[in-house]
């Protein structure tokens, strides 16, 4: 499985593919998509639920049959075993992130785009910290689960990078982020801010701790606004170090694994004693 993030001048895709001969995984057949949206959506929930609840591997299709009113052989009839069924919960959960993000890319005025960031990032925050949704997301990037579907987690990361990159190029496009050091630098910078935030974040969490995604949000994007001040840009021998990188062509692919927070989930899992290999 795939998860294919596009970056072009206009628009920001993201998409799930499948490499032939990868895995024995394959996407459900055309006769699901037949299915009327409600009743789509139904089967979807109900999985979605399930997978939250129970995880991957304790997840059961009978319960998921009994839920969504199938019959005992429909679901086979849409999906060829629970993996599919999973990729499609899991992509469709993913599928919401692009339409956030576009909103900042799409900006114009230079006065509206902490606003707008503010508002994607919120919303961002707010789906991640969602019960079911966080609780589907770490089953995502176990590593036993990651190592039935090796490619996941590394385009999850692609997809981490290319919306910082784009963050990064429309904040300068408008003047309102700093021009002084190459923008894959401040990518790597960003992530490891929000791999920091997640890990510390996510210990909360562990712990029984909640937290106001409000005020989440505020402190977010306050301290990247100021870190990305153009007031902030350096000047003289300090930029020497830089100034041969800064016309390179922008990265949005590295044989290194790029610092991101869905690292930082695995980084618990190490904390908690799971097995981090496979990934």
């Amino acid at each position: 499985m795939v998860w294919t993030a596009g970056l072009n001048q206009d628009r920001f895709s993201f998409s799930v593919d499948l490499i032939t001969g990868s895995s024995e995984t394959t996407m459900p057949t055309a006769r699901f998509f037949k299915l009327p949206e409600e009743r789509r959506g139904r089967i979807l929930d109900v999985a979605l639920e399930e997978f939250a609840r129970h995880g991957y591997q304790k997840a059961s299709l009978n319960r998921i049959i009994a839920g969504a009113g199938l019959s005992k052989g429909a679901v086979y009839y849409y999906f060829d075993n629970k993996a599919d069924l999973f990729i499609t919960v899991v992509s469709r959960l993913m599928d919401r992130f692009p339409q956030i993000v576009q909103k900042i890319f799409d900006i114009d005025d230079p006065a509206k785009f902490w606003t707008i960031a503010h508002d994607a990032f919120h919303q961002i925050i707010k789906l991640k910290l969602d019960p079911t949704a966080f609780a589907l997301l770490r089953e995502v990037i176990d590593p036993e689960i990651s190592a039935m579907f090796p490619e996941h987690l590394r385009e999850m990361m692609q997809f981490s990078t290319l919306t910082l990159t784009r963050f990064v190029q429309t904040g300068r496009r408008l003047g309102v982020i700093r021009q002084d050091l190459p923008v894959h630098l401040l990518v790597h910078m960003i992530q490891g801010f929000m791999m920091s935030i997640s890990t510390w974040l996510l210990e909360l969490m562990a712990e029984g701790r909640s937290f106001d995604p409000d005020g989440l949000t505020g402190f977010l994007l306050e301290f990247l606004r100021r870190f990305l001040d153009p007031g902030q840009e350096m000047t003289g021998p300090a930029l020497e170090f830089v100034a041969p990188f800064l016309g390179e062509p922008v990265k949005t692919k590295s044989d290194f694994e790029r610092p991101s927070d869905w690292i930082a989930q695995l980084q618990l899992a190490q904390m908690h004693g799971r097995d981090p290999q496979g990934v």
